[in-house]
C-alpha cells in the first residue's frame, strides 16, 4: 500500500506552511474550483482478506472496480473538467488504523452516500492531452519537471496504465522510460466515475463520523467550492458547528496547510 500511495503521488510534496488569515482580499483573490464543473472519479484500495494474529497472513488488495467489498484502506479523487481539460488529483489524509467504523469504513456508510471534501489533505491541478494526464513535479529535481499518467478509458472506468520515468536522463539511473504499473502492482489502477455529492462534515463530539448522528442532515453540510490561494487552499461553510478556523462575513472557512501543485498551460 506504501509503495501504490507513493507512486501515484510522486509528484506531491507533504510540506506544511503556516496559514495565512482569511479575510476579504484572499478570498478576492482566491481562484475558485466549482465542483459540479468536473466528473468526478474514485479510486478505492481495497483489501480482500483478513489477517490476525491467529492467522497472520499477508494482506491482498484490489479497486473498488474489480470487487465491491474488503475494508478500504486508501481513497484517491481524479476530476476532469467538463468544458477544458483542467484535471484535479485529489489525495486523502492517510490513516494509520483501517478498522470497522474507521474512516473509510464508517458504521453508516458515509462514503457510499457521498464525496467528503474535509478529507481530502492534497490538490495537484493539472491538464488532459489525449490519454495523458500531465502534472508538474515540485520535487526540485531537474531531470523529472513533468510527470505523465497514461490511461486508456471503457465507459465510466479509467486505468492508468503507465507513469513517465525521466530518470534515465541522469548518468546512472534506470534505463526505462515508462513504467508499466500492471508490472509493479498486483491490483490495476482504475478510477470509477461516481455521481456522489461533495459535502463538508462535521467531526466535533456532537456530530460524531461514526456515530449515529450522521442520519441528522444537519450533520453536514453540501458543498461545491473549493477556494484556492497558493500555498494553501480553504472550504467555506455557513454553519458554525465543527472544526473551523476563521470567522468572515457569517461564513466560516476551514483551511489546510498543504501545497498545490500545478501544471502551468
Amino acid at each position: 500500500m506504501k509503495k501504490l500511495t507513493y507512486l501515484l503521488t510522486l509528484f506531491l510534496v507533504l510540506s506544511s506552511c503556516s496559514s495565512t488569515k482569511i479575510n476579504d482580499a484572499v478570498i478576492r483573490n482566491s481562484e475558485i474550483k466549482y465542483l459540479s464543473d468536473y466528473y468526478t472519479y474514485v479510486f478505492l484500495l481495497r483489501s480482500t482478506n483478513k489477517t490476525t494474529e491467529e492467522t497472520p497472513v499477508p494482506l491482498n488488495f484490489s479497486n473498488g472496480v474489480d470487487t465491491e467489498k474488503g475494508l478500504i484502506y486508501e481513497m484517491l479523487y481524479l476530476l476532469r473538467n467538463k468544458t477544458t481539460n483542467e484535471v484535479l488529483y485529489l489525495t486523502t489524509k492517510s490513516h494509520k488504523f483501517i478498522f470497522e467504523g474507521g474512516i473509510f469504513n464508517d458504521k453508516l456508510n458515509l462514503y457510499n452516500r457521498f464525496n467528503i471534501l474535509n478529507d481530502i489533505d492534497n490538490i495537484s491541478i493539472g491538464k488532459e492531452i489525449d490519454n495523458k494526464f500531465i502534472f508538474l513535479d515540485l520535487n526540485g529535481r531537474k531531470n523529472s519537471k513533468r510527470v505523465v499518467f497514461n490511461f486508456t478509458e471503457k465507459g465510466d472506468i479509467i486505468k492508468f496504465d503507465s507513469i513517465t520515468n525521466n530518470y534515465p536522463k541522469e548518468q546512472g539511473n534506470i534505463k526505462k522510460s515508462l513504467i508499466i504499473l500492471d508490472s509493479v502492482f498486483a491490483t490495476s489502477i482504475k478510477f470509477k466515475k461516481n455521481l456522489k455529492r461533495w459535502v463538508f462534515a462535521w467531526e466535533d463530539q456532537k456530530y460524531n463520523r461514526g456515530g449515529e448522528s450522521f442520519d441528522n442532515k444537519e450533520a453536514y453540510e453540501y458543498a461545491n467550492e473549493i477556494f484556492i490561494n497558493y500555498p494553501f487552499f480553504f472550504i467555506r461553510t455557513t454553519n458554525k458547528q465543527g472544526h473551523f478556523d476563521y470567522k468572515f462575513s457569517k461564513l466560516y472557512y476551514h483551511s489546510k496547510n498543504r501545497k498545490i501543485r500545478k501544471v502551468n498551460f
